[in-house]
């Protein structure tokens, strides 16, 4: 019974091969799983690899940048770099891995929550020398909603009728920080009122076609 626990799976065998030796399976397994993979030079802090579906879920032209980590920076939220660009220096982490969510600028100005998992891996010595990173694209996953959700949508949009004097009235106080962050926080807002309303209407027309 042990050997039979230890010993792996001949197919799982086949799936590490696979994996390790062909670029299309290796590639086809990754893009259906995340948006992007990162591996960061923690000796090299600067030299970071982004693959090119990073880019591509940001709205960037594909191998658009270059693969350094001030590009990376660019496009994360300023309140959020620390997490982005966590661990600040080799051998700094408590813990080997995170998993945090980051807000990142789309190409076209919008904001994109990314999911981003990160783990330090160490060298045969013990030291700790990459950070492999995966993200995804949170704004573009499915949520289930149920079939009426009224209350929820008009808090959500709510939310998203008071952030606008909310916003001019920093503007006007000199305080643009504050109105972008109000601003964004409302279009996530609607984008979600719009995801809900899309997915009950699609129930209503799949109920509807169930009766006929």
């Amino acid at each position: 019974m042990s050997d039979l626990q230890t010993v792996p799976h001949y197919l799982e065998r086949e799936l590490d091969t696979l994996v390790s030796d062909n670029p299309a399976v290796r590639s086809f397994i990754l893009s259906s799983m995340i948006d992007g993979v990162s591996l960061r030079d923690l000796d090299q802090p600067d030299h970071e690899w982004f693959s090119p579906g990073f880019w591509s879920c940001l709205g960037y032209e594909r191998d658009h940048h270059p693969h350094h980590s001030a590009n990376w920076s660019r496009v994360v939220h300023a309140d959020d770099l620390d997490k982005a660009m966590w661990p600040p220096a080799p051998n700094a982490a408590s813990e080997p891995q995170l998993d945090h969510v980051l807000r990142c600028r789309h190409a076209k100005g919008h904001t994109v929550w990314v999911r981003s998992r990160s783990i330090l891996i160490q060298n045969t010595e013990g030291r700790t020398v990459r950070l492999l990173g995966l993200h995804k694209n949170l704004n573009h996953m499915p949520e289930p909603v149920p079939a009426a959700a009224p209350n929820d949508i008009l808090a959500r949009l709510r939310m998203a009728r008071n952030a606008l004097p909310e916003s001019i009235t920093d503007v006007i106080e000199g305080r643009p920080e504050e109105a972008v962050r109000l601003l964004e926080m409302a279009m996530v807002s609607l984008d979600k009122v719009i995801l809900q309303l899309r997915q009950s209407h699609d129930l209503r027309q799949q109920n509807r076609l169930k009766g006929q």
